[in-house]
């Protein structure tokens, strides 16, 4: 990336993820997603009341938004790993190639590590929403619906980051591992979605 992601103006960032950079990508743009359904919410929150538990939920969703943009830099991290694992030399010997061929298997491993964090983090803003959403004023109730669609859309998402990294992967355990964790934690999304949102649809359809 030309610059760290959060100093980019909205403009520059957009301008890079369509250049041929091959970062920021897809893994940049699902944390984002949970950064910013993490802010629909504070802000949710922070319109709906100013007491002091309204405020810690507000700080709370704030501090899930830090570190998802920290995740969106570290998956372009992660992918520099892998391309610096690639360019070491292979050498003339046995040693020196299973030493490259470990430390991309090493990389790939590590890669995969960020999408499972994003979809942890995200997973765990649906708590947060539930709690805006059984308070919501109706005037920004609409930004509560949005923040679970991006919720939801986000989680599912990561699978896609995920699998191109297990592509990759060597070690069929881990690989295992790794798919068992995405999917516990995609398997209660939608229907988490869906109690959001039937909350926010009739509290604006009244």
């Amino acid at each position: 990336m030309p610059d760290i992601l959060r100093h980019l103006t909205i403009e520059s960032y957009l301008d890079s993820l369509a250049s041929r950079e091959p970062t920021p990508g897809g893994g940049a743009v699902v944390a984002l997603m949970g950064a910013q359904a993490a802010a629909l919410l504070s802000m949710s929150m922070r319109v709906t009341a100013k007491t002091d538990t309204a405020e810690q939920l507000s700080s709370t969703l704030d501090a899930r938004r830090r570190q998802l943009l920290e995740l969106a830099e570290a998956d372009a991290a992660a992918f520099a790993s892998v391309m610096s694992a690639y360019k070491l030399p292979a050498g003339d010997d046995d040693e020196a190639k299973l030493r490259r061929v470990q430390a991309i298997q090493d990389a790939f491993k590590a890669a995969t590590q960020v999408p499972l964090q994003v979809m942890t983090e995200i997973t765990a803003l649906y708590d947060d929403g539930d709690a805006v959403a059984k308070v919501v004023k109706s005037t920004v109730a609409s930004d509560v619906g949005v923040a679970a669609q991006l919720i939801h859309a986000a989680i599912k998402s990561c699978r896609y980051n995920l699998w191109i990294n297990l592509n990759y992967i060597q070690d069929k355990q881990f690989k295992l591992e790794v798919q068992q964790q995405a999917k516990r934690l995609l398997a209660t999304s939608k229907d988490r979605r869906d109690q959001i949102h039937r909350q926010i649809k009739a509290l604006l359809k009244k």
